[in-house]
């Protein structure tokens, strides 16, 4: 068994299964914000949809004019359960959980949604 490889930001986590034998595309993948667990409603990925939908909201994250309040973590399935709206202040992107606020910088959260995509598309 492949251990699931862990992706760490400041408070928030990606934790990323190995391929599923029977299904190539699908993966678990964990969202974690500090020590609360947000996708344990369904943590298995369809990967491309997955990816494309990150990489939708990373590009969001490095624009310029990025809108001060938006939606995050909107991945279909797997994050259906989970609620996150984000919006900045100055370089810091706060996120609303549902159980929990964190604040991460901008360009930290660019670079782990970037680890996370590198990971996915291996």
């Amino acid at each position: 068994m492949t251990r699931p490889i862990i992706i760490l930001g400041d408070e928030l986590t990606f934790r990323i299964g190995a391929s599923c034998r029977e299904q190539p595309q699908a993966r678990t993948t964990q969202i974690w914000a500090a020590d609360h667990h947000q996708t344990r409603t369904d943590d298995t990925i369809f990967v491309p949809q997955f990816v494309y939908s990150l990489r939708c909201e990373r590009n969001l994250l490095a624009r310029p004019d990025l809108p001060s309040s938006f939606p995050l973590f909107q991945h279909g399935p797997t994050t259906d359960g989970m609620s996150c709206t984000a919006h900045l202040e100055q370089e810091t992107v706060v996120l609303a959980f549902r159980e929990i606020t964190i604040r991460m910088q901008r360009g930290a959260l660019v670079e782990l949604f970037d680890r996370a995509l590198a990971v996915l598309e291996r």
